[in-house]
């Protein structure tokens, strides 16, 4: 079983240190304010779904993190995505993955071509004009999340295969925005929206 977990950046500053302690001091030390409060409100919503989804508190499941600043847990899969005021978190008994973009969001033929392989191409530029950039982010959302399930260490985007993997992609509004989210699971997929 997966659940998926989505919910709107809170209009809210930040609040009470995050635990394990080596994540709050991540979180505190990064200077751009809007990515600091993504981050730390995505990992309120992982101890929601902890709790929600396997009964667990973030102590009970002993998360800790590699020197690549990679998130894990004996107990747990998760994987935690945040964009342009929308977080994601998808929690898991077996590997799983998420990435959310907004709707508009970045887009160019150069990325394109640098990112899609050519297969990925050629189903991207069968689209008319006026839906590319949406097929494009559902490409983009499904090889973010392809590779937070592989457990991978580094990210090589024309490389991930979105072809040769199993991954379900959505349209989501989340608050007043509108957002492309790709998600690897097995399973079933319970998804929830909640607002924290």
């Amino acid at each position: 079983m997966t659940y998926v977990y989505f919910a709107p950046l809170p209009d809210r500053e930040i609040g009470a240190p995050l635990l394990p302690e080596a994540r709050w001091l991540a979180v505190k030390d990064i200077k751009n304010d809007k990515v600091k409060k993504e981050k730390y409100f995505a990992w309120r919503l992982l101890e929601y779904g902890l709790s929600d989804s396997f009964g667990l508190t973030v102590a009970e499941a002993a998360l800790t993190v590699s020197e690549l600043g990679r998130w894990s847990s004996p107990c747990v899969y998760f994987s935690i995505s945040h964009s342009s005021g929308a977080l994601a978190v998808a929690i898991s008994d077996s590997p799983c993955g998420i990435d959310i973009e907004p709707e508009c969001g970045r887009w160019s033929e150069e990325l394109v071509k640098r990112y899609l392989n050519d297969e990925e191409y050629a189903r991207y530029s069968a689209h008319p004009e006026a839906s590319r950039r949406e097929e494009f982010l559902k490409i983009w959302t499904a090889k973010e999340a392809i590779f937070k399930a592989s457990g991978k260490e580094h990210f090589s985007p024309r490389d991930t295969d979105t072809a040769s993997h199993e991954y379900k992609t959505i349209k989501v509004t989340i608050g007043e925005g509108s957002y492309i989210a790709s998600a690897v699971f097995c399973g079933d997929i319970i998804v929830k929206h909640i607002n924290l």
